[in-house]
């Protein structure tokens, strides 16, 4: 069995559509917010259920499919990812090679970047050797250790990941020089300067709020 796994609904609409293949979203946001190993365990999705303000029944029903693989990863022969190459996309995708490895799977995984906004292949073919992406998960997002060695995901992605993180990081000394205008026009320059982070407005509302409880 092949199966195809996007870098959320948004594109997985798009992939659909466009090769009439069934694709299965990753519907997470894990540059922010708690993480927890192993991945998807009752744990993580406490933890994670309550960042995101759901229920622990609407989180797995939101990653049914993705947690699922585990009781069919056996028959998975091939994993087509299609993921973009911003901070957002990335942290994503090193939470999805982590879970491989958890499920100790076995057959082959191709990577293939998009353009975020034009959904455009920019590379494609990218076979990946699992074997060190569960412990890059827990050095980079649940210690925060950013002396890491990588080869296939894009390191700039990773350094704005902790850009993001920093209070005195680009974005937070945007927040910083602004604050005295409005919650909108600040999410606004945000928006405009983070491209390369994949920033979304409720991560833009959380870096202000954030800033502002610092200052």
């Amino acid at each position: 069995m092949v199966i195809n796994i996007t870098n959320g609904e948004f594109y997985n609409e798009y992939f659909e559509k466009n090769t009439k293949s069934k694709g299965i979203p990753f519907n997470e946001a894990m540059m922010s917010g708690p993480a927890t190993f192993p991945i998807f365990s009752n744990e993580f999705i406490e933890s994670r259920s309550k960042y995101l303000s759901i229920s622990n029944d609407e989180y797995v029903s939101k990653m049914s499919e993705i947690i699922d693989l585990k009781n069919s990863i056996d028959t998975v022969t091939t994993i087509n990812l299609f993921f973009g190459n911003d901070t957002f996309c990335v942290i994503n995708l090193l939470t999805l090679l982590a879970y491989l490895e958890q499920l100790k799977y076995q057959g082959v995984v191709v990577l293939n970047i998009i353009d975020d906004f034009s959904f455009k292949t920019i590379k494609s073919g990218i076979h990946i050797t699992l074997g060190t992406y569960a412990g890059l998960y827990k050095n980079i997002i649940i210690k925060k250790d950013n002396q890491i060695d990588l080869k296939i995901l894009n390191k700039r992605a990773i350094d704005l990941y902790f850009d993001f993180l920093d209070d005195d990081g680009y974005l937070a000394r945007i927040v910083k020089d602004n604050l005295d205008d409005s919650e909108n026009k600040i999410i606004a320059l945000l928006l405009d300067a983070s491209t390369e982070y994949g920033l979304s407005d409720l991560l833009a509302i959380e870096l202000i709020n954030r800033i502002k409880a610092n200052n």
